[in-house]
């Protein structure tokens, strides 16, 4: 997706959280060269805005969850723990094409639907207990 994560993720303020960047396949071209987008799992809100920013890059595979600047980072595997951690939101590609983000704030949430359509990405949805079939937020 040579588009990237800025593409998607521009409506959210990613000074304002640390991020963490799991189960990666992306890549930023240099050159003819392909270079790993995150070589660090865990990115300060500034050098996430710095990597996202920089184009054209790949994201193929990538987990990235933004947690507040200061508290608990914790893990989880399903929707029901994303709800009760402190990540505040979830960001998963899986085959470069297809993107599911997860987002505790209404607001936010609202913001990237309306850059998605804006954007001219496919299929754009909210996801509902009815249509979420993701048993793990892992890809």
């Amino acid at each position: 997706m040579s588009r990237g994560a800025s593409c998607m993720l521009k409506p959210v303020n990613y000074e304002a959280s640390r991020w963490i960047c799991e189960s990666e396949e992306s890549y930023l071209v240099k050159e003819k060269d392909m270079i790993a987008l995150f070589s660090e799992p865990m990115l300060s809100g500034a050098a996430f805005r710095d990597l996202v920013n920089k184009t054209p890059q790949f994201l193929i595979f990538a987990e990235i969850k933004a947690y507040p600047l200061t508290g608990d980072m914790a893990g989880f595997d399903t929707y029901e723990e994303f709800l009760e951690s402190a990540c505040e939101l979830v960001l998963l590609v899986h085959d470069s094409i297809y993107v599911e983000m997860y987002c505790k704030d209404q607001g936010l949430t609202k913001r990237l639907y309306e850059r998605a359509l804006q954007q001219g990405y496919r299929d754009v949805a909210y996801k509902t207990d009815e249509n979420d079939g993701r048993t793990r937020l892992h890809v």
